[in-house]
């Protein structure tokens, strides 16, 4: 069950970062293609030129 807190956005950062940091290297690999699937739906625009590395879905 998730629980509602309030606190500032600097303290929210931190623990979120800290939670973030306590994950082994592949679990934050998973966490990283969990976002990338969320933000899906969402329109983006795209840079032809960009030296970006670039994950596509297909």
């Amino acid at each position: 069950m998730k629980k509602l807190v309030f606190q500032s956005k600097q303290k929210s950062n931190e623990d979120q970062e800290k939670a973030f940091l306590a994950l082994t290297p592949s679990q934050r690999f998973v966490q990283f293609l969990k976002l990338c699937e969320s933000m899906a739906p969402f329109q983006t625009k795209k840079k032809s030129n960009s030296k970006n590395f670039i994950l596509e879905r297909t």
